[in-house]
């Protein structure tokens, strides 16, 4: 079998396998969960705290059981292939390389780069997420709450403003930790190991942009199909900025602050505008202004920078092209983002 094809099957068995494992173990703390009497505020609690975990669980297991089956030696193995297995083995993916991301190695320049991120990036695009949909009267807030509030795990949403801003920081949090661990911390740490940098850029970009695609499985009679196509690009484009900035900097809190602030002051929009506040006279002057202020300021001091960061990212996006030059490649690849994602949203 051609190498390319196998370290793509490897890495994408290893994937399928920790889906599965973080499935299972879902399903058996859902299952202990419904046999405590608990209120529902707790129960929605503890059940983002237990997924955040459970795939921290599900990381070292997945992890164990690969560096101990890669170490399996057959008997007809020559002295000098078995030490090739020892040198092999220090190269492997280890819990400590899988976990590296959690350092707070220069934490303050790690704050500072949460900031860029929040203001330049991130809140920038949750702006013009809900903005260019309400140019065409498409209420994309509104449709946006209503999804998210149906279930049970986002009922949370509708609670009193003041209890829902609290269980929201807490909430996302974990919810940030989560994401963040699995698709840039897990999918490039492992995926790095297997394949190009640029390979595992285009799978991690992609996966969170159709984590985001999820939503056309929610969709009601009357609701337009923009809203899925059009969070699966703004998924996209934070996850290609998310995944060159931890392939560069192997750093996850920059990433977990910026995505945690940018999930509350989402919620927050989302509930003020159901509230009834106008979106230019409320929303956009008292959360929107400041931060784009802010943004201006860090775009005007870090240009150089960020403008070196612009073009390396741009360049490992092209590289992935260059570097697959045969069509089985990008048919595996797409295959094996799809079923990652559809095993995700079982």
């Amino acid at each position: 079998m051609d190498e390319n094809i196998e370290k793509r099957l490897q890495f994408a068995l290893s994937i399928i396998f920790l889906a599965a494992i973080n499935l299972i173990f879902r399903l058996i703390f859902d299952a202990i969960l419904k046999k405590f009497t608990l209120d529902e505020i707790t129960r929605i609690l503890v059940t983002f705290i237990a997924y955040a975990f459970i795939i921290f669980l599900s990381a070292i297991i997945i992890f164990y059981i690969i560096n101990k089956t890669f170490l399996i030696l057959e008997e007809d193995e020559t002295e000098e292939e078995k030490q090739e297995l020892v040198i092999k083995e220090r190269t492997d993916p280890s819990l400590n390389l899988v976990f590296q991301g959690f350092t707070f190695k220069n934490f303050g320049s790690q704050l500072k780069s949460a900031l860029i991120l929040i203001c330049i990036i991130y809140i920038p695009l949750d702006f013009f997420s809900y903005f260019i949909p309400l140019l065409f009267k498409l209420n994309v807030l509104e449709y946006q709450l209503n999804t998210l509030s149906s279930s049970f795990l986002g009922s949370y949403l509708l609670y009193d403003f003041n209890l829902m801003i609290i269980m929201t920081i807490i909430i996302h949090f974990f919810v940030a930790l989560r994401e963040e661990f699995v698709f840039r911390g897990i999918y490039i740490t492992f995926g790095e190991t297997k394949l190009s940098k640029s390979t595992v850029f285009i799978h991690s970009a992609f996966l969170f942009g159709l984590a985001h695609f999820s939503y056309i499985f929610t969709l009601e009679k009357g609701d337009s199909i923009f809203f899925p196509f059009w969070w699966f690009l703004n998924g996209a484009i934070i996850g290609i900025t998310s995944a060159y900035f931890y392939i560069s900097k192997k750093q996850l809190w920059p990433l977990i602050i910026a995505h945690w602030t940018n999930n509350v002051i989402s919620a927050i929009v989302l509930r003020l505008n159901h509230n009834g506040v106008p979106y230019w006279q409320g929303i956009f002057l008292t959360i929107y202004v400041p931060i784009f202020a802010l943004g201006i300021v860090l775009f005007i001091i870090y240009r150089k920078s960020l403008t070196i960061h612009i073009k390396r990212m741009y360049h490992l996006f092209i590289n992935y092209f260059i570097e697959t030059p045969e069509k089985a490649y990008f048919a595996l690849d797409f295959g094996i983002i799809v079923i990652i994602w559809m095993l995700s949203i079982i």
